[in-house]
């Protein structure tokens, strides 16, 4: 990845990694563009002066790209085991213990480069439904990779699928059957349940076309739902599987709001991010091995 100096230099990028600031005659300076914001290029080049602020960490962006690739490029499991202990000693003193300071820009730009389907129409359009939305899912799906590698799934197809879930849902929201009253409310967090019928229909409209693992169709319904049986089904945490469990932790865990990346945002956001989320302690301790084992092997 090249330094980012000029607005030309954002042209294949999806979200921004840097500040983009216009310089107004009077000397002040407006940001445009925040870091992680949706890139608009034609909206930006109304501005006749612009400043260009980056903490971006591009060796750590560029490391996160190259592990993905291993697991694409991995044909059996000691290569996905091998590519798993490197992730995890990415991650470990950072993201997980926070020992020093670190964003999470350049692991959600990794995934957003890497799983985001460019191919298919509902990741885009929701761009442009809704970019409140649009940026938390991205968020909210790198999430959803990082903690599936976690918990043992190494397959990149499953990590591919598991970033794209936390799309085509929210796609289906604000696409085709809810009001913009309600697309609002769900920007501002503050919208009830969705009609079980809903549920229902977003899970069989389309959803072969969109996932090819049978099981994230079954996750795509229970994801949305709560683990005190309080969600639209009334599906509760003892019906569903560990991954069900821990993607709609996730889901839960996440404020719908625009994510507000700084140098320092990722310090330690793992294992705080583990905290938040009600898991039954069998699986929050899976997850807290990976880290106990990589001590004890680093000791």
């Amino acid at each position: 990845m090249n330094k980012i100096e000029r607005l030309e230099d954002l042209e294949n990028f999806l979200i921004s990694p840097v500040n983009i600031y216009w310089l107004k005659k009077s000397g002040k300076q407006v940001c445009v563009l925040p870091v992680g914001g949706v890139v608009d290029l034609s909206s930006l080049k109304k501005y006749p002066e612009i400043k260009i602020e980056s903490f971006f960490d591009v060796a750590l962006y560029e490391n996160f790209l190259q592990l993905f690739q291993e697991f694409n490029n991995a044909h059996f499991e000691k290569e996905r085991i091998e590519t798993y202990s490197k992730f995890i000693s990415l991650i470990s003193n950072d993201y997980w213990y926070g020992k020093n300071d670190v964003s999470l820009l350049p692991m959600v730009m990794a995934c957003v480069e890497t799983f985001f389907d460019k191919g298919n129409s509902f990741p885009v359009n929701l761009k442009f439904k809704s970019e409140i939305i649009f940026q938390r899912s991205l968020l909210l799906g790198t999430m959803n990779v990082v903690y599936s590698i976690l918990i043992g799934h190494l397959s990149y197809s499953f990590m591919k699928e598991a970033f794209n879930l936390a799309l085509y849902y929210e796609h289906e929201l604000v696409t085709n059957h809810l009001n913009t009253n309600f697309i609002q409310e769900l920007e501002a967090g503050i919208a009830g349940k969705y009609p079980a019928e809903f549920v229902e229909k977003v899970v069989k409209d389309k959803v072969i076309d969109v996932f090819s693992f049978p099981f994230f169709s079954t996750l795509l319904k229970k994801h949305y739902e709560k683990i005190d049986g309080s969600g639209a089904t009334g599906i509760n945490g003892d019906e569903m599987n560990d991954t069900e469990r821990l993607y709609c932790s996730l889901h839960h865990s996440l404020k719908i709001r625009t994510p507000s990346y700084d140098y320092d945002d990722g310090r330690g956001y793992l294992m705080g991010l583990v905290g938040h989320m009600k898991l039954d302690k069998k699986l929050e301790m899976t997850i807290y091995s990976n880290f106990n084992l990589q001590t004890a092997v680093g000791a």
